[in-house]
């Protein structure tokens, strides 16, 4: 599944309601389906491959408190601050605390935790698109975003390949080269990502195909 990094997002809890800064205490909830400004937040990848929470209203990081506690607590993106990011077959997504090795839940009192392990699902979170109102999980996002500058996870899959004169189409050159890596969506890096996956693709196919064919 692919996660959107560097672009505005909204994050719904099990409730059905988005993840939010409250103002007058930094405690992250989830009270309500608002989409203003409070609701929105921005994924950053830091060096370490890890993921960072950002309030897109005040630039503040989502910290984790030893007692589990979740805060938007300052700009730092230290281990309090840092968050892996899993994902199951129905394309939910579950924050796992670099600090404690808990998972962020919505408790049933609306507040952000991180109390345990558990993968469970009322743990998990959409992440979902702010102009259209729907969960991100299509591969087609990476052309309708390419153009906003946002960095997406590679995109793996058989329509890689049809989408590719579709980039080039609308974003220019495909730089050659066959990888898988974070590319920046901006002229190249969206078709170029696009036709990696694609020909990898193709090769582990043609492999298959050959082997089947020697076996008859």
């Amino acid at each position: 599944m692919d996660i959107p990094l560097n672009t505005p997002i909204y994050l719904k809890a099990h409730t059905g309601n988005n993840l939010q800064y409250n103002s007058e205490s930094g405690r992250a909830h989830c009270k309500n389906q608002n989409t203003k400004a409070w609701e929105q937040m921005v994924l950053i990848q830091t060096a370490d491959k890890k993921i960072i929470i950002q309030s897109r209203w005040n630039g503040r990081n989502l910290q984790v408190k030893e007692s589990g506690l979740c805060v938007f607590a300052n700009h730092n993106q230290e281990l309090w601050e840092k968050f892996d990011v899993e994902s199951d077959k129905d394309g939910n997504i579950y924050f796992i605390s670099c600090h404690t090795g808990n998972v962020m839940q919505c408790d049933w009192n609306g507040y952000a935790q991180c109390l345990n392990e558990n993968r469970l699902a009322w743990k998990a979170w959409e992440i979902i698109d702010p102009e259209t109102a729907e969960t991100w999980t299509s591969a087609k996002k990476v052309i309708l975003y390419a153009a906003t500058g946002a960095v997406l996870f590679p995109v793996m899959g058989l329509a890689a390949g049809a989408m590719v004169p579709a980039a080039m189409s609308n974003f220019g050159t495909v730089v050659p080269g066959v990888g898988t890596f974070h590319a920046p969506l901006s002229s190249f890096g969206c078709a170029a990502t696009l036709q990696a996956s694609s020909a990898r693709l193709k090769s582990i196919s043609g492999a298959a195909a050959g082997a089947a064919a020697g076996a008859t």
